[in-house]
């Protein structure tokens, strides 16, 4: 209920404020996980002792039915971040040629240089979208692995729909596509779509998606990759960690509970408007 969901924001404010200072940078869920999501963590608390526990797998389950596709087609990792890392390692190796906008979230092209792979950056365009001018005519050479960010972080900028589901489909057939959609959730824009259903079409892309944001799990490391079953089972074997049992059955809970997903996008349209003109009174560029 809304008068809920307000003593829990509440509760979730004076917390933070006795920790310090808000970090903005990080784009951390300020309402924290949702109640259904602590309830849910606290009812299976005997899991934390177990190895292979059945939260993770319960929650592979979950999750591709939410987003639309079989089990087959989803990983589980502690994190998103843990996607685009095995995804370097598994396509981004020692000689292999990464194509990615810039900036942009750094975590893909970093470990792919740290693991010797020669990443082209091309420059976001005037409006702080990709420029897939550009970088399509990047891709005339080749390369191995394209990294995607849309929305773009730390831009916030969304990428034409139409042009960029052309320009993923047209990379797909020369490499590995990874579409990361971590602020998936909090788009408002009717034009925008996830890329899971080129997913299902065959093409040769990887979508990631994460409970850091707007299931405000950040600190239980939970993510997903979204692809061909082919490619998961190739990911699989590059996992360098297994994903939490408390973040798991913390996402179960937060998944379904639609609600508390509606409060948070509502409460970031509404901070995000009071930014909007408080940046606009400065006389700032939004």
């Amino acid at each position: 209920t809304e008068a809920g969901f307000l003593a829990h924001e509440l509760t979730v404010q004076r917390e933070r404020r006795a920790a310090g200072p808000i970090r903005l940078s990080s784009n951390e869920n300020p309402y924290g996980m949702a109640p259904s999501a602590k309830a849910a963590i606290t009812e299976r608390w005997s899991e934390h002792s177990l190895y292979g526990a059945a939260s993770p797998r319960d929650l592979r389950k979950v999750f591709a039915t939410h987003v639309g596709v079989p089990e087959d087609h989803v990983l589980v990792t502690a994190g998103s971040s843990e996607v685009l890392s095995i995804v370097a390692l598994a396509y981004g190796m020692h000689g292999s040629e990464v194509l990615t906008p810039w900036p942009t979230f750094e975590g893909l092209p970093r470990y792919a240089e740290m693991m010797g792979a020669r990443v082209h950056k091309v420059a976001l365009d005037g409006n702080l979208a990709h420029d897939l001018d550009a970088m399509d005519r990047r891709l005339v050479q080749a390369i191995d692995l394209v990294f995607v960010c849309n929305p773009n972080n730390p831009t916030g900028t969304l990428t034409d729909a139409t042009k960029l589901r052309s320009f993923v489909s047209n990379a797909s057939r020369r490499a590995v596509v990874l579409v990361d959609e971590a602020y998936h959730d909090f788009v408002n824009d009717p034009t925008y779509k996830s890329m899971t259903d080129m997913v299902l079409a065959g093409e040769n892309i990887i979508v990631s998606r994460t409970a850091s944001k707007i299931h405000g799990l950040a600190g239980l490391r939970t993510g997903f990759a979204i692809a061909r079953p082919d490619i998961i089972a190739r990911l699989s074997g590059f996992a360098t960690s297994a994903p939490g049992v408390f973040g798991a059955r913390g996402a179960i809970a937060s998944i379904q509970d639609t609600a508390y997903q509606a409060m948070c996008k509502q409460r970031n349209l509404e901070g995000r408007a009071i930014m909007e003109t408080a940046i606009k009174a400065m006389g700032r560029k939004m």
